[in-house]
């Protein structure tokens, strides 16, 4: 993975299932689910919406979940939106900060890259932290080492302790 390369929706997809799964591995995390990349881009499909995705969790109860990751893909930008089911509220991380102020879920205190094609890495430490109750204190100047972390844990199918 080159340094100044976006991340694509496999990627991502990847990594937000090795959350999960570390997630159920251990009683040290909160229980986690992550919708797929594609599930925010079919539910606001107005050909698609509801209809297309009703069916992706019938055999998970997402209410036994006290973290829900859905990914956020708009056009050329990654997002993050993370319901925490234990304090009932829905929040939404936006690294460039400007798709979404007037949103009423807009986290305001989310790190910001300073380029053009950080953003999945941003939206996967987003998760990653949410995941791990952890406060945001990851950086820009962070994200090189993140992607070579991100490369390890996905090829070797395990999270390294933070």
């Amino acid at each position: 993975m080159l340094t100044s390369q976006w991340l694509n929706d496999e990627v991502i997809n990847a990594f937000l299932s090795l959350l999960v799964d570390r997630s159920e591995k251990s009683s040290k995390y909160p229980k986690a689910y992550t919708f797929n990349t594609f599930f925010y881009k079919n539910i606001r499909d107005p050909n698609k919406g509801y209809k297309s995705v009703a069916r992706w969790t019938r055999k998970v109860d997402i209410f036994a979940k006290e973290v829900i990751f859905v990914p956020v893909h708009l056009d050329v930008h990654w997002c993050m939106a993370i319901i925490n089911m234990i304090e009932q509220k829905i929040e939404y991380y936006d690294s460039m900060a400007g798709y979404s102020d007037s949103d009423q879920f807009f986290r305001q205190d989310c790190p910001q890259q300073k380029n053009g094609y950080d953003c999945g890495v941003f939206s996967c430490l987003f998760a990653e932290y949410a995941s791990r109750q952890a406060d945001l204190t990851f950086t820009q100047a962070d994200i090189n080492y993140y992607r070579k972390r991100m490369v390890w844990e996905i090829c070797n199918a395990n999270m390294l302790e933070s």
